[in-house]
């Protein structure tokens, strides 16, 4: 079964993700807005892929990280808060991403990207 973990603490992120990620045919759709509710969803219902919203603060992105490194490591894709993001963005979550996507989103980079990653586990 495949399933997709939101991290996000945008609600309006959350919602469109995953109306797009629905379209595309995934039905196991869990969301998290902290660092403490993505250890909970980690434990008791791994995924398959998370989708990390990068509009997240230092402290919380640093805490989804060390967690993201450890023995629950799945496959990440993240979601930059904005097409012209400089490369700190990109430099906070380190080598734990496998992917890169920019807001605003686009389904198809989204569905080539979740393709990608699902079709190397």
């Amino acid at each position: 079964m495949r399933q997709v973990l939101i991290i996000s603490k945008q609600h309006e992120t959350v919602t469109e993700l995953a109306s797009i990620i629905r379209s595309l045919g995934f039905k196991h759709i869990d969301s998290a807005s902290d660092s403490k509710m993505v250890h909970t969803k980690l434990y008791h219902n791994p995924p398959s892929v998370i989708i990390c919203d990068m509009d997240m603060n230092q402290e919380e992105l640093t805490v989804i990280k060390r967690i993201l490194s450890g023995p629950l490591a799945r496959i990440v894709l993240m979601l930059t808060p904005k097409s012209n993001a400089d490369t700190r963005y990109l430099e906070q979550m380190g080598g734990e991403a496998s992917h890169f996507l920019m807001s605003p989103m686009d389904k198809g980079k989204l569905h080539y990207a979740l393709d990608t990653i699902l079709g190397a586990e």
